[in-house]
């Protein structure tokens, strides 16, 4: 997760709270590609403990380059405990590491990630903003097809066109002066909405023509970042576009068969 949304911000947040843990890209006045990731902390930790003033809540600013170093010395390892404690007065998230040498004999690491911790009212506007109802929610095709198209259309313009309607189509285009160019997906799966959890009138997706296409254009470099930032082989992947409005990439079950978490990309 460090390593994914890495790539997408050198710096980012950490929140802990008693029952997730949540990675944090967002950007000011939102504009820009922003990520919220939400793991469940009994996947993630054997134990943990968070506590704190701010309603039981850590909020970290740290390095993504520094976390995922310290990370990467921890793949091999037989344990791994963290900590956020104080190094010459200033806060620190420290990773103690038991390893194996090439005798065998049990090695402990230590890695120092300086961080900055926030207070409650820094926090307030770092949540993941509420958006209308989508015209249009559909199952994107491979992304790492969606990038190799992404990255032969840049040079021809700046900004992407992404279309989509309830009928399973999906299209990718870019025009310039001189160039229109369309990439067309078909039979693509609309998720189910489930009726005990909203108000099905309330849904746009579900009160238009199927084949009516909603679309958003959007920075190719955001969605280039998007495409290359997601790695973590998820289970699906939703597109939900409001119409000239937002992009809405989420609802990714992240790990097993019962999934461990999620991530939107905005």
């Amino acid at each position: 997760m460090a390593v994914t949304i890495e790539k997408l911000s050198r710096v980012f947040i950490i929140r802990l709270t008693p029952e997730f843990t949540q990675f944090l890209v967002s950007k000011d006045g939102g504009i820009g590609l922003q990520a919220f990731a939400k793991l469940n902390n009994e996947t993630l930790f054997e134990d943990h403990l968070v506590e704190s003033l701010n309603r039981n809540e850590i909020w970290l600013e740290l390095s993504g380059e520094h976390l995922s170093r310290a990370l990467k010395c921890a793949i091999q390892s037989n344990s791994v405990s963290m900590r956020l404690t104080k190094k010459s007065n200033l806060p620190v998230l420290c990773l103690t590491i038991l390893t194996q040498g090439r005798t065998g004999k049990q090695i402990q690491l230590v890695q120092d990630c300086p961080c900055r911790t926030l207070t409650a009212a820094q926090t307030e506007q770092l949540c993941e903003p509420v958006v209308p109802n989508p015209d249009v929610h559909i199952m994107l095709p491979p992304v790492m097809v969606m990038k190799n198209m992404a990255d032969r259309m840049k040079s021809i313009a700046g900004h992407l066109v992404v279309k989509a309607n309830m009928a399973g189509d999906f299209i990718m285009q870019v025009e310039s002066d001189l160039v229109h160019l369309e990439t067309f997906f078909q039979d693509l799966e609309n998720p189910t909405i489930d009726a005990s959890q909203v108000d099905l009138s309330q849904q746009p997706s579900l009160n238009r023509d199927p084949k009516e296409m909603a679309q958003v254009r959007i920075d190719i470099r955001d969605f280039i970042k998007f495409c290359t930032c997601h790695q973590l082989n998820p289970m699906h992947t939703i597109c939900c576009i409001i119409e000239n409005h937002w992009f809405k990439n989420g609802g990714e079950n992240i790990g097993d068969a019962q999934g461990c978490g999620t991530i939107t990309y905005l």
